[in-house]
This record gives structure tokens, C-alpha cells and sequence, in this order.
């Protein structure tokens, strides 16, 4: 599915292109063509037991694991399943809670 180039990458055209180049299409994705469910919590919960692990062994008081959003998905794999933007949002932040 094609889809709109993001706007700030607009503003920007040779690192755009850039992209591109490495392979990072700005204008092809995978669209959403199903029900959402959560498979499989192995890799995240390793992700965090590593991440415990890291801030064991070091002098850091925090650390931070980043996740993307529900909004932020749905910018890169467009929805062609669910019958509006926000049953679609709602599905991927019931399976996203977690």
C-alpha cells in the first residue's frame, strides 16, 4: 500500500532520500489486514531481564525501554481491517497494554 511521505520528512528531501537509499521506504508499509492479538511476551520479557540485568551492573539509578505507541503504528502500518481509525487504535492499545 502506498501512503503519504511523513510531512517532516517532506521538509527534509535528501535525508528523505537518504532513507531510501538504506532501504527505509517512506512510502511503502505493511498494511493491517487482520484482528490484533498479542503471540508472544517472550521477547519483551527478555528485553526487560536484560535490561534489569544492565542497570544491575551499573551505577544508573534508572533506565527507560522504549515502546511505540498506538498512534504511532498506526502512521506505519495503515489499517485495511478495522471498520474506523479508532476501533483500530482501541485494538492496538488493548494488545499494546500489556
Amino acid at each position: 500500500m502506498l501512503r503519504a511521505t511523513p510531512q517532516d520528512l517532506d521538509e527534509y528531501p535528501e535525508f528523505r532520500d537518504q532513507l531510501v537509499k538504506m532501504g527505509a521506504s517512506p512510502v511503502s508499509s505493511a498494511d493491517m489486514q487482520g484482528p490484533i492479538q498479542t503471540k508472544d511476551l517472550g521477547p519483551v520479557e527478555r528485553d526487560i531481564a536484560r535490561m534489569k540485568d544492565a542497570l544491575s551492573k551499573s551505577s544508573a539509578a534508572e533506565g527507560f525501554l522504549n515502546a511505540a505507541s498506538p498512534g504511532l503504528i498506526t502512521v506505519f502500518q495503515p489499517n485495511e481491517y478495522y471498520a474506523s481509525h479508532a476501533a483500530y487504535l482501541e485494538a492496538l492499545a488493548e494488545a499494546t497494554r500489556v
